[in-house]
C-alpha cells in the first residue's frame, strides 16, 4: 500500500495520500513515501541503468546471478537471522533527500509508539509483531521480489518487457510473498498509474496484444522463478 501512496493511487487528495501513506505505511517499516518516491521515480524512468537508483544500490554479489542453490539458502538464512537488516534500511533511507520537517514528525511518532508501548503495556507485541518480522522475513521478501522484478538473467536486455519480469502468481504466493498484484511488474511499468486492484484485468488485456505475449518475460509463479535463478542466462530469457 506504501507502493500505492508513491503513485498517489493511495486517496485522490494527494495531501491525504501522503500524511495517510507516510504514517501507516511507510513509517512502520522504517522508510518515508517522500523518500521512496525520489528513488522509485527515477526508477520508472531509467530502468536498470546508470540513472536508476535501484540498479545502483543492488549492484552487489546479492544480486548477481546464476547462484547455486545452496548460496540461495544461506542468503535466506542470513535475511531470516537479522543479518542483513541495519545496514540496507540504512541504504534505503540515505538514498534521498528527507525533509527536515518530516524528520522530525517522523521521529516524534516513533517515540509515541514505543512510549506508548511501555505505558501501556504493548512493548512485547511490539517487538514479536513488528520489530521481528520487518528486521527479518519483510526484508527477505523485499529482496526477493526485487530480483524477481530485475534480476536473474534479465538484467542486462535493453527493451523494457524483457528486462522486467512478470510472475504468474498463485493464491498461496500471492498470500506470503506479493500480495496486491505487485507480482504484475511489466504492467505496472508500462502503467503505472493503473491501481493494483485494476492490475490483474490489466495483465490480461495485455497478453491479447501478440507482440506483448511474444517478447513479454512471463513466469508461471515463484518456484519457476527459482528454476530460471539456478540456471539464469542473460541472453536467453523465458518468454509466455
Amino acid at each position: 500500500m506504501m507502493h500505492e501512496a508513491v503513485h498517489y493511487r493511495l486517496l485522490p487528495n494527494r495531501k491525504w495520500n501522503d500524511w495517510l501513506g507516510e504514517i501507516f505505511t511507510a513509517w512502520p517499516v522504517m522508510v518515508t513515501v517522500n523518500g521512496f518516491r525520489q528513488t522509485h521515480w527515477a526508477h520508472h524512468r531509467h530502468v536498470n541503468k546508470p540513472e536508476d537508483p535501484d540498479w545502483q544500490r543492488k549492484q552487489t554479489e546479492l544480486f548477481e546471478y546464476p547462484k547455486s542453490g545452496l548460496d540461495m539458502v544461506f542468503i535466506t538464512l542470513k535475511y531470516w537471522l537479522g543479518f542483513y537488516a541495519i545496514k540496507q534500511l540504512a541504504e534505503i533511507n540515505q538514498a534521498a533527500k528527507i525533509p527536515a520537517r518530516l524528520k522530525y514528525v517522523r521521529l516524534s511518532f516513533y517515540a509515541l509508539v514505543v512510549v506508548a508501548s511501555i505505558v501501556f503495556h504493548f512493548w512485547l507485541g511490539l517487538l514479536v509483531y513488528w520489530f521481528v518480522p520487518l528486521f527479518t522475513y519483510f526484508l527477505w521478501i523485499i529482496y526477493v521480489r526485487g530480483v524477481s522484478e530485475h534480476f536473474g538473467g534479465i538484467e542486462h536486455h535493453e527493451h523494457l518487457l524483457e528486462k522486467t519480469r512478470h510472475i504468474e502468481a498463485n493464491f498461496v504466493e500471492r498470500l506470503l510473498i506479493a500480495p496486491n498484484y505487485i507480482h504484475v511488474h511489466i504492467g505496472h511499468h508500462l502503467y503505472p498509474s493503473v491501481p493494483f486492484y485494476n492490475l490483474k484485468e490489466l495483465q490480461r488485456l495485455l497478453m491479447e496484444n501478440p507482440d506483448y505475449a511474444r517478447r513479454a518475460h512471463v513466469t508461471r509463479g515463484y518456484l519457476a522463478f527459482l528454476i530460471e535463478l539456478l540456471g539464469s542466462n542473460s541472453k536467453q530469457p523465458e518468454h509466455a
